[in-house]
């Protein structure tokens, strides 16, 4: 994956030090740049878990941690070499604040299941399913049996 930093900090407006050992030999960098109190910036998702507990561990680290995936999301393709303004919005995305939290509602399918398709192609997978397919054994009854009655699976 060619990263073009040059390119990626002028699409930023910020000069930006590229790392390609920091979750090894360039450890100390990162644990320097969590003592600043600014927002860091990691493009290795992969590492989170390392970061995380590397910033854990630095004494007189306050600067909040953001994680981007800039190799999967943007970098690994074909054109991965014309990728650096999809690389830079991803990066430019960390800046946003975080979305507030959505709330979760629990719901009782009570035996039933939702199939979401194109009208055909969802009418064609309902008529194939059974109780026997989707609990391994016959439950008389149930409202998504493909004929009314018991079930004849």
């Amino acid at each position: 994956m060619p990263l073009q930093a040059q390119a990626l900090g002028k699409a930023l407006g910020e000069d930006l030090t590229l790392h390609t050992t920091l979750c090894r030999r360039e450890a100390g960098q990162f644990q320097k740049a969590v003592k600043t109190g600014e927002t860091v910036v990691v493009a290795c998702t992969q590492e989170k878990r390392l970061f995380s507990e590397l910033a854990e561990q630095t004494e007189g680290a306050v600067s909040p941690i953001r994680f981007v995936n800039i190799r999967e999301t943007g970098g690994w393709a074909r054109e991965a070499e014309h990728a650096t303004p999809k690389m830079a919005a991803l990066l430019a995305a960390t800046r946003l604040p975080e979305p507030e939290p959505v709330p979760t509602v629990t719901y009782n399918s009570e035996g039933r299941v939702l199939i979401i398709g194109l009208v055909d192609a969802a009418e064609r997978a309902a008529s194939r399913r059974t109780c026997r397919q989707f609990f391994g054994r016959c439950h008389a009854g149930h409202d998504f049996c493909p004929r009314p009655g018991p079930c004849r699976g």
